[in-house]
């Protein structure tokens, strides 16, 4: 049977033998066109009702819009697969704003209404979808790129999505090497149909030619399998990647180190706190934090990264002016030394790109004659009708994004950076609210990039981050940048150590470890502050969803992170001191200690160099890991486990217990001629492979094949 393809969209299309059905209502594609008055024109495939069909080109002529045609070609890329591509041929002086293709409807029977189907979507390093709410489908020209959406090279950290049901799979990608800006999204229609988009952004140009194809390819199994596909096609791809990790010689030693982030604020307790709960707390005066640090260093065994919030001279995330630090600066600095002299790593803060005219947290800081008067004006982010866009950190800061496109922004950031490094601060989580190192996007008629977004603003980030990275080097300093949630693409080689946010897939469905399955060779991440977990999950419900979310990170190859809270306890996450309860700290320190001699001791080359394998689910029994704040549990095994391939091609597949209590943990699918290690301590310490062991409460094993 032949693929089905029209007006309306895709019927059906013949995919390993196959046929794989979809929902055709919406078309194939839409594009919105930006004309001289700024005024926005929108078509859809289904506006045609005639169209030509010639040897896989489907042309669509259009007399009302841009005066032109839309060719559209399918072809086979493998028997599992088509190929997608797009050509506007634009007779008017109409920019094309975004372009939306193919457009994917499919009938679904989501888990969470009693079916079996879920879906992938790229967002916080990877989240499984198995509900049926839009309350997180975002619509980018409407939020200007804001927020934790589907934006790649952004918060959506990769270029897929795919779907998971009895009646086939299918996997839904964009194999693009130059990371050109794009959203990828889901939309349920209703409740039994949802929409798969890729609305792509080619930089306000008139007519465009697709250069990179859109993959629809059928696919057995589960979001490894999808990852896989992915992979496969990156790893030959050309694009501009990092080197791995086992192969740089250009990092900071003390990242081979794995030292523990240690994550608090000098003032307030929580981003909430206002003017008189935004004052100074017990790890004020900054050297109040030396004997913290040295009862967590004794009982971790480990270097730490001590990570300052609301350590800011203007006020708290008030970029772009951060420096100097608040109070006492020579106490500050005797705290850096106090660091430095027991082998820690200082690190800050930052705010990322933007303006803060006023701040939220602290009433006596405002600028605003300074964005009037001091050239920040001219470098606003701009909407469609060139109004400033204002940024919605209302909780934090009132004022303005800011483009990257402007010499002013770049020096600005560049001259704060250097300054934190001379004062020999070691990282710099420097673009917070920066999701994955991208900007909020911009429509400017005035600034020197095109009038609608397109690749040209990572290509700015990229000039950024490069340029802070070389004036850094050139103060002799070996700082090490980041952002908030994992570096995407085209950011990753800049910021080689990032503030992971997977946590916040529980506002949508079920985090899985997709980044690290693609990039873990060339980047590592740290556990990341957790903080907007308390809106998600209610704690006390399941009193061990810390040790889950630590061994979670952990078994994802990612540094491991402290949040420090009141009295110097580990809390659930930033702003949940004021949640009531705080986790069994002895239980947290263990695992952590413990975790952490697996990264730097003899596997160490499969949990910071490794490249995730698919394996299943551990052997174990099952229970909630955690219960989401609407009451629902998230079930889990209670040994969890993922699998690693060292550069030297040996396998190694860690389990850990993330319970409290013991479990057992059946071994039989191993081979005789594997090793049970039950210590991180030395290779030659090993058990032959049981049939099955209990694992104590925390507990992590690893096997080597």
């Amino acid at each position: 049977m032949a693929d089905i393809i029209s007006n309306f969209g895709i019927s059906s299309l013949e995919l390993n033998g196959r046929q794989l059905a979809f929902s055709p209502e919406n078309g194939i594609f839409k594009i919105s066109f930006i004309d001289s008055d700024r005024k926005r024109h929108k078509i859809s495939s289904v506006m045609y009702k005639t169209f030509t069909q010639e040897n896989g080109a489907y042309i669509f002529e259009d007399k009302s819009v841009f005066d032109g045609r839309v060719t559209v070609f399918v072809r086979d890329s493998g028997a599992d697969r088509k190929a997608f591509r797009i050509k506007v041929d634009n007779n008017t002086e109409n920019i094309i704003e975004n372009i939306t293709f193919p457009i994917v409807s499919v009938n679904c029977n989501m888990k969470l209404s009693g079916g079996e189907d879920t879906l992938f979507w790229p967002s916080m390093e990877g989240v499984i979808i198995d509900n049926t709410s839009n309350k997180n489908s975002k619509f980018i020209e409407d939020t200007c790129g804001a927020g934790y959406c589907g934006i790649t090279p952004g918060a959506a950290t990769m270029q897929y999505m795919a779907f998971f049901s009895p009646k086939g799979n299918f996997y839904y990608g964009a194999h693009d090497k130059d990371c050109t800006l794009k959203d990828f999204e889901y939309r349920f229609l209703n409740e039994n149909k949802v929409e798969f988009v890729c609305e792509m952004y080619p930089g306000g140009c008139i007519s465009y030619d697709m250069p990179y194809d859109m993959i629809i390819a059928s696919f057995e199994g589960d979001w490894q399998d999808a990852a896989e596909i992915y992979r496969s096609w990156l790893e030959t791809s050309g694009m501009a990647l990092p080197k791995k990790l086992c192969e740089r010689d250009d990092l900071p030693g003390w990242m081979e180190d794995s030292p523990v982030t240690l994550l608090y604020a000098v003032r307030g307790t929580a981003d909430t706190d206002r003017d008189e709960k935004m004052c100074p707390n017990e790890y004020y005066p900054y050297t109040n934090i030396l004997p913290v640090l040295d009862r967590y260093s004794e009982q971790l065994e480990c270097r730490l990264l001590p990570l300052l919030m609301h350590w800011e001279s203007t006020a708290p995330w008030a970029t772009p002016y951060i420096w100097p630090p608040f109070g006492d600066f020579e106490n500050f600095r005797e705290m850096l030394d106090g660091m430095h002299e027991r082998g820690h790593i200082a690190g800050l803060y930052a705010s990322g790109l933007g303006i803060t005219t006023q701040s939220m947290t602290l009433s006596s800081y405002n600028i605003t004659d300074e964005y009037e008067n001091g050239g920040w004006k001219e470098c606003t982010a701009r909407d469609i009708n060139d109004e400033p866009i204002f940024t919605d950190l209302a909780f934090v800061r009132s004022g303005y994004d800011v483009c990257p496109s402007c010499e002013k922004v770049k020096e600005v950031m560049i001259k704060e950076a250097v300054k934190l490094a001379e004062a020999g601060i070691d990282y710099m989580q420097a673009f917070d609210q920066n999701l994955g190192g991208l900007p909020r996007l911009c429509w400017s008629e005035h600034h020197n990039h095109p009038a609608a977004p397109g690749k040209w603003i990572s290509d700015e980030m990229s000039d950024l981050f490069d340029r802070m990275n070389k004036a850094i080097k050139a103060a002799g300093k070996d700082m090490v940048m980041g952002c908030e949630l994992a570096a995407s693409e085209t950011a990753m080689k800049y910021l080689p150590l990032n503030d992971a946010r997977w946590f916040t897939g529980f506002r949508q469905g079920i985090p899985v470890p997709a980044y690290s399955y693609i990039y873990h060779e060339y980047i590592n991440n740290f556990m990341g502050n957790q903080n907007g977990v308390q809106n998600m999950l209610n704690y006390d419900a399941a009193p061990d969803n810390l040790l889950y979310r630590t061994a979670y990170s952990f078994l994802a190859g990612d540094m491991l992170t402290i949040m420090l809270g009141i009295g110097g306890r580990i809390s659930w996450g930033w702003c949940a001191d004021q949640y009531g309860s705080y986790p069994d700290n002895d239980v947290i320190i263990d695992f952590i200690k413990h975790a952490n001699k697996w990264r730097t001791g003899f596997t160490k080359k499969y949990l910071r160099y490794g490249k995730m394998l698919k394996c299943g689910p551990a052997d174990s029994e099952k229970s909630a890991a955690a219960v989401y704040s609407d009451g629902r549990d998230l079930i889990e095994n209670t040994v969890m486990t993922r699998k690693y391939e060292a550069p030297d091609g040996t396998t190694a597949r860690f389990f850990v217990n993330r319970t409290t209590a013991d479990q057992k943990l059946g071994l039989s699918e191993f081979s005789k001629n594997a090793k049970l290690y039950t210590s991180p301590a030395s290779a030659e310490e090993f058990l032959d492979i049981p049939e099955s062991i209990i694992l104590s409460g925390g507990q992590i094993i690893c096997v080597i094949e």
